[in-house]
């Protein structure tokens, strides 16, 4: 083989590599978005946003870090995580919840059990249909909301005057489920619910600091995004 040739090939296997190594490397966008009310892919909450500002909740967008939502009132702040985290909260998390406020997390690790990956749930406005076959193993001081006998896909605990809220799927109502009315509204229902006493606030997932609530509901419906 010529010389030329050679280093031809060379050139055009290092190439290849670097268009690999790049295409592995590079950061999803679809991860970032992932669980935003901005984003009306499937795992966007788009659709979601929109039903509750049809509803006139007055629910908002929180762009900010935790420690800077401090409000008079009592609070909902939904969190949608684009990646799985633990149910585990922070002190400044518990002593905002035993206040009397209420923080709903959808998208937390559970370990996958044997149950169906698609499953319905009965609850007060219908069943919501879930899509994963991770379940949470229930201890004491949490309330079972939705789940089966392989274990919780959504439970409560209480902290004091509050409460939190936990999902084993970040996609309860996501923008693939705009048919699904009943998971819609089921996640609709307990931002209403701790509405009648709280204000709403969204936080998104993708960045750590997020923009003011206006006063409550953040874009994921007091969401924060982790």
């Amino acid at each position: 083989m010529k010389r030329s040739n050679r280093l031809a090939w060379i050139g055009a296997i290092a190439l290849g590599v670097m268009v690999i190594l790049s295409f592995f490397a590079a950061p999803t966008s679809s991860n970032i978005n992932s669980g935003s009310t901005y984003n009306r892919a499937p795992d966007g909450y788009g659709a979601w946003y929109a039903y509750m500002e049809k509803q006139k909740t007055g629910i908002k967008r929180w762009q900010k870090p935790f420690s800077d939502f401090n409000t008079e009132k009592r609070a909902t702040l939904l969190q949608i995580n684009s990646q799985l985290t633990q149910p585990d909260l922070d002190s400044e998390e518990k002593k905002w919840l035993e206040k009397g406020n209420t923080l709903i997390i959808l998208g937390v690790g559970a370990a996958s059990t044997a149950a169906e990956f698609t499953t319905m749930h009965k609850s007060p406005v219908g069943d919501v249909k879930i899509q994963t076959r991770r379940r949470r193993q229930i201890k004491a001081q949490e309330k079972v909301s939705l789940g089966d006998r392989f274990g919780a896909v959504v439970w409560e605990k209480n902290y004091g005057q509050g409460k939190a809220i936990f999902s084993t799927t970040p996609y309860l109502a996501a923008n693939a489920y705009q048919d699904e009315q009943s998971n819609f509204q089921y996640l609709s229902e307990y931002i209403n619910n701790n509405n009648e006493r709280n204000q709403s606030c969204l936080k998104s997932p993708q960045s750590r600091t997020e923009s003011s609530c206006g006063w409550s509901i953040h874009p994921h419906s007091a969401i924060r995004f982790s």
